[in-house]
């Protein structure tokens, strides 16, 4: 049988788990990935969370990029300014 992995921490109290689930569960995931790729395909730059945010429309892109990573869709990249919010970030790619 293979553990799913829910984007809680072990930290976390038993009703991030449940969010969890349900966020995983509803589709909700998937979903937030593919804007996320599609963002970035449509781009082919090299951008920042908080820019994939403002372009994909979502509002965690930096919680899905290590999974993006992990699956071997995304790269993560040298640091830049951000044009969202000013500040120095590591940017991510298609790979």
């Amino acid at each position: 049988m293979t553990q799913v992995e829910f984007p809680a921490r072990k930290s976390d109290p038993a009703t991030s788990y449940g969010a969890a689930r349900n966020y995983i569960q509803n589709g909700n995931q998937a979903m937030v990935k593919k804007k996320i790729m599609e963002a970035m395909l449509k781009n082919r730059s090299r951008l920042t969370a908080s820019e994939i945010d403002k372009l994909a429309g979502v509002r965690c892109a930096h919680k899905r990029m290590i999974e993006l990573k992990r699956m071997g869709l995304v790269a993560r990249r040298d640091p830049r300014q951000c044009t969202v919010t000013g500040q120095w970030a590591h940017t991510w790619s298609i790979r």
